[in-house]
Formats: C-alpha cells, sequence, structure tokens
C-alpha cells in the first residue's frame, strides 16, 4: 500500500503544480490596462501604438489636478499612466490617474502639451 500511496501522492502534486493551482499568487492586470480600460472609445481611437506605449510615474497629487481628482486626494500618492502621442491641437496626452494599489482608476486628464 506504502508503494503506491507515495508515487500517486508525488503525482498528484506535480499535477497541481503544474496547473498552478498551488501558487497563492492571483494574476495582476498591468497598469496600463487598468488605465486604457477609463478611457472612451475617441480616446482609445488617439492611440498610435498600444497601451504598453505610456510612462507610469508615482506622482503626489497638488491642487492642479484637484480638476479632474477628489479634493481629498491632494497630498496623497497615485499612479499617472500617460498615453504618449495622444496630443492633439488643444491638449496634452491622455493621463488617467490610478490608486496605489494599482487596480482603482480615480480620474484622468491630460498632460502638458509640451510633453
Amino acid at each position: 500500500m506504502k508503494r503506491i500511496f507515495m508515487p500517486l501522492a508525488m503525482l498528484f502534486t506535480l499535477m497541481l503544480s503544474g496547473c498552478n493551482l498551488l501558487e497563492s499568487e492571483k494574476y495582476e492586470v498591468p497598469i496600463e490596462l487598468v488605465a486604457f480600460g477609463q478611457l472612451t472609445d475617441a480616446e482609445r481611437e488617439r492611440m498610435v501604438a498600444s497601451p504598453k506605449d505610456s510612462v507610469v510615474e508615482k506622482v503626489t497629487v497638488i491642487g492642479d489636478m484637484a480638476a479632474f481628482l477628489d479634493k481629498n486626494l491632494i497630498g496623497s500618492e497615485v499612479y499617472a499612466v500617460t498615453f504618449r502621442r495622444t496630443a492633439t491641437d488643444d491638449t496634452g496626452n491622455i493621463t488617467v490617474y490610478i490608486a496605489l494599489d494599482k487596480q482603482t482608476a480615480l480620474g484622468k486628464g491630460f498632460s502638458d502639451k509640451e510633453q
């Protein structure tokens, strides 16, 4: 009985680890895709490349950002995901603000036109 049990237990463990059922780590959606999900169809059409063509920065919310973020966030750190090459003649690149959990969208706006 012991001769059969040990190989079966090892085989079962290998099968579970091969299916990643033993890992407690969850798949995390990249922050760029979380931000991309907040864009309207018109904003998505302005993108020349993929959502990965963006810059992710941790920034501190200042008064200028209060126009498109909750004023209670002033002084807090958030992620700013700026999509490159989305600027128009009137606006800068599209920027989506994401909470530090990297999953919660807080708002969106535009970067300075010079960028």
